[in-house]
């Protein structure tokens, strides 16, 4: 009985482990689900037992609720999807920065075999693949600071 409860308990309230990205957003579908589902039930309930104020109204006028509150769901289930959509894409496209203290000396390969002496300031990484290196901040000579691709960055000592 206890894995059911707990099956119960995690398809109702999400299950962290197996959740991409730790919102409450989802629990807002999961409610109006089960909002609409238990309020489906009682309209029936009321339907079978001839009770209530569902009891005036004609088969097409209950079908046409039923359907509306089908749909009212579906719409709070699709801003909910297109929002999680949203949010992963936005964390899939973000990059860690970390700051290089002290800064590091470097040389930047600007053209073939042309190499410029320069300070390496930060480094960046996607998520994910915190061990490779996107791309380095660097400072040139004469003080212009720009974001340059990693295989094109040699870091050398600390300056």
């Amino acid at each position: 009985m206890s894995n059911f409860t707990d099956g119960l308990k995690k398809s109702l309230a999400g299950d962290e482990q197996s959740e991409l990205i730790k919102s409450g957003t989802l629990l807002v579908t999961r409610g109006f689900g089960v909002m609409a589902v238990g309020l489906i039930a009682a309209l029936w309930l009321m339907d079978q037992l001839d009770f209530g104020p569902w009891d005036g109204l004609a088969v097409a006028e209950k079908f046409d609720f039923i359907v509306a509150v089908g749909f009212m769901w579906a719409i709070v289930a699709a801003a909910d999807a297109l929002a999680r959509g949203v949010s992963t894409g936005l964390t899939a496209n973000s990059y860690t920065v970390i700051a290089l203290d002290p800064p590091l000396s470097a040389q930047h390969e600007v053209s073939d075999g042309v190499k410029l002496d320069v300070t390496a300031r930060a480094i960046r990484t996607h998520p994910g693949e915190s061990t490779r290196i996107h791309s380095v901040l660097i400072t040139s000579p004469n003080g212009a600071t720009t974001w340059a691709a990693a295989n094109v960055v040699t870091l050398t000592s600390t300056g």
